[in-house]
């Protein structure tokens, strides 16, 4: 089940890259060192849940690649929950940045939100997965929230996914599970995963 996990990961990791590519040159000092302290702590997680690796790297094909270039960010973090043994998990990275972000953090929704179908290695098979926007709460100043989905020898996976823009800093959450996520779950996650960030 680890490894089908995974292989949803890396569609969301695409999403994940993405906020690396909103950064531009630094045009002012940073007001954030660290943005590690600002993740979901265990405690703030609910009973039964703990942490587990985040999502490792990959790759995939299909209309969000080739990436957007940009600068990396000077701080970032990233942790993974999931319960008992998983699914479902909740994946959290923030990334800070120096600079205007507001043009560039919708240029990365928009070409998300214009993605429909990804393809992505699984051992000697491929995986095709579909990704469209998803209605959601406004949140920070700026944010899209995506709904993915996927089966994987026969079993039915999905994925949500929220990218907000708060201030100077891009947060990327992603709840996994068999089916479909909880919607109300993963909206609870991300007031708490906003809440802390300064």
């Amino acid at each position: 089940m680890k490894r089908i996990v995974a292989v949803i990961a890396v569609v969301a990791g695409l999403a994940l890259a993405a906020p690396a590519a909103v950064a531009s040159v630094p045009s002012r000092k940073p007001t954030v060192t660290d943005v590690k302290p600002m993740l979901l702590s265990v405690d703030q997680m609910p009973a039964g849940w703990s942490v587990t690796s985040t999502g490792g790297g990959g790759s995939a094909t299909g209309c969000v690649t080739p990436r957007l270039r940009g600068s990396k960010p000077y701080s970032t973090g990233s942790v993974a929950y999931q319960q008992g043994s998983g699914p479902p998990e909740i994946e959290e990275r923030l990334a800070a940045y120096s600079g205007p972000l507001a043009k560039k953090f919708a240029k990365v929704v928009s070409t998300l939100a214009a993605c429909r179908a990804l393809t992505m290695p699984n051992g000697k098979r491929k995986v095709h997965a579909q990704l469209g926007q998803m209605s959601f709460p406004k949140m920070g100043n700026q944010s899209a929230a995506f709904a993915l989905t996927a089966s994987v020898r026969g079993i039915n996976l999905g994925a949500d996914i929220l990218m907000v823009r708060k201030g100077q800093i891009v947060l990327l959450l992603m709840e996994l599970d068999l089916g479909t996520p909880s919607l109300s779950q993963f909206e609870h996650f991300a007031h708490l995963a906003l809440a802390k960030v300064r």
